[in-house]
């Protein structure tokens, strides 16, 4: 009777974590669901966060079916300790971001996966809107500035973001009176998210690589990533920083222009600090925009920064991701780490399907609230879905083909071929390969 009882309550407990989630059960004798083929956590028992950690309220707009943006970020300012200005602990850390209106429709759901994760460990939260009249001061709407050039919003959005940095350090050092101040200030972009339920803020700064010289933590977006994220990054809060944020806010304002201009200010605070004085970590090790790593759960991507995606990519994506945040039970770590790879998956699919269905019509997709051309839809979308273009193929770890997909993405890619200077990536290749070997199978 007691092994018939206990039989009953694993299969009810694989059911509810498994059937009802959308995973699959994982191998006997370990307590795991594993989401889809390649979840790096099948077959390997779950572990709980330390105790020491509490436990990460449901984020903000949970249980109501109201999801209004002004509703959501006002709660997401008082899930989190708000305000630059508020009294923390040495050694927390202040997460600093603003959300233009433009962004409003996923910066809800980023943002109250963020707060809810800061909120548990301590951490504060600065959630700045007040940007939106300094770009359109005497300049027309945002939407109205995109319109001259892809990047002209771009470049001014990172110029008054790092103009905000240097305000709120000097703040915060004329403030810390008492010496109760937090040792670390963060930015980071609306369209990024915390979405593990670890300290993963301190661990980082527990690395031993971060020394006392150490003023500035960066990372490559990615691990096949080309240039810094200029969207999270770490400071520490002393008034050497001040040299780099001004060196930052010069690099932006030169000949040369805003691409490369953390760079440019990375070296030249290494040649005045010494090589410590900015540290560098392995490429993806902070954030990821699960390209390069389409598996990842929420352990091996804590942190994910759709810098390069569509807007209507980004909202569907977070939304998804806030979704299970609220309804499983544990929240997005559970009885295992959740798998983001198809949440991801799902919404670019989604995505691509819109295109195909709606490629006549001259606004589908935006980025910061510009419209983007045909010839971006590639790098903004599609890449997003072909990236999993090795579960559908021939050689498919699965062992089964999906030749729906692949010929979603090779229509996908087919769209917007020979529009201005468009490129075939890649994966538009992979796809047309995959097809190509199929059809010579057959």
């Amino acid at each position: 009777r007691i092994l018939g009882w206990r039989a009953v309550t694993a299969c009810l407990g694989a059911v509810l974590c498994c059937g009802v989630l959308g995973h699959t059960p994982a191998s006997p004798g370990t307590d795991t669901c594993s989401s889809e083929a390649g979840d790096d956590t099948k077959g390997k028992p779950s572990t709980r966060p330390p105790a020491k950690f509490p436990a990460i309220k449901k984020p903000c707009g949970c249980g109501s079916e109201a999801t209004i943006p002004s509703s959501m970020l006002t709660c997401v300012k008082s899930a989190a300790s708000a305000g630059a200005g508020e009294q923390q602990k040495r050694g927390d850390v202040l997460v600093i971001t603003h959300v233009l209106q433009e962004a409003e429709g996923y910066a809800r759901f980023s943002l109250a996966l963020t707060a809810a994760n800061l909120a548990a460990h301590g951490h504060g939260l600065h959630l700045e809107r007040s940007l939106d009249k300094q770009l359109q001061r005497g300049q027309g709407t945002l939407a109205e500035i995109n319109g001259h050039g892809k990047n002209v919003a771009g470049e001014r959005v990172r110029l008054r973001q790092v103009e905000l940095l240097l305000q709120i350090l000097q703040k915060t050092l004329k403030q810390d009176e008492a010496g109760d101040m937090p040792a670390w200030l963060m930015w980071l972009d609306s369209d990024a998210a915390i979405v593990t339920d670890e300290d993963v803020l301190s661990q980082t700064l527990q690395l031993p690589s971060i020394v006392r010289q150490t003023h500035v933590v960066v990372c490559r977006h990615g691990r096949e990533g080309a240039a810094l994220d200029g969207g999270v990054f770490l400071l520490r809060r002393a008034s050497w920083t001040q040299g780099f944020l001004l060196a930052w806010l010069q690099e932006l304002n030169s000949k040369q222009g805003a691409k490369g201009a953390m760079e440019r200010a990375v070296d030249r605070a290494r040649k005045l600090g010494g090589p410590s004085a900015v540290l560098e970590l392995e490429a993806g090790s902070i954030s990821t925009d699960l390209r390069e790593r389409p598996y990842a759960t929420v352990r091996a991507a804590p942190l994910i920064h759709l810098s390069k995606m569509a807007d209507e990519l980004r909202e569907e994506f977070f939304r998804a991701v806030w979704s299970w945040a609220c309804l499983r039970p544990g929240g997005l770590f559970g009885l295992a780490p959740a798998s983001l790879q198809r949440l991801h998956r799902d919404a670019a699919e989604h995505q691509v399907i819109r295109l195909l269905e709606r490629r006549e019509e001259a606004a589908i997709f935006h980025r910061g609230g510009r419209v983007l051309k045909p010839q971006e839809y590639g790098g903004a979308v599609i890449d997003a879905f072909a990236v999993y273009v090795s579960e559908w193929g021939p050689d498919a770890l699965s062992g089964v083909r999906d030749d729906r997909r692949l010929r979603l993405c090779a229509a996908a890619y087919q769209s917007t071929s020979g529009i201005g200077e468009h490129k075939p990536s890649k994966l538009a290749s992979a796809c047309q390969e995959a097809i190509q070997q199929e059809s010579k199978r057959r």
